[in-house]
């Protein structure tokens, strides 16, 4: 198996690039997306917050939804495909792309 590519630097952040969403899931009232990361296997997908994977990669959600009309939602971007920032957890963030890969 290649090596996973290397991380993209932006404004001192370190990202990796979003291949697809897999699936969507409701976890302490807040939604979350399952992503598979560009590059990697499947073991280093992981759930992301969708404030954060709506703002950076909002045509990947949209895809997501219209292959899945029956998937949750977040509902609070649902109508614009945008929201502010939020604050990430230790975790992945996109630009297509995310910070640091979560265990």
């Amino acid at each position: 198996m290649p090596a996973p590519p290397p991380p993209i630097v932006t404004k001192g952040a370190v990202e990796y690039e979003v291949a697809k969403i897999l699936d969507s899931r409701a976890r302490r009232g807040k939604t979350q997306y399952l992503v598979s990361w560009k590059g990697y296997p499947t073991e280093d997908n992981s759930w992301e917050p969708a404030a954060t994977i709506t703002e950076d990669v909002p045509a990947l959600v949209k895809r997501f939804h219209m292959d899945h009309p029956g998937a949750i939602r977040a509902t609070h971007v649902a109508a614009s495909w945008s929201t502010s920032p939020s604050a990430t957890p230790p975790g992945l963030r996109p630009n297509n792309t995310h910070r640091d890969i979560l265990p």
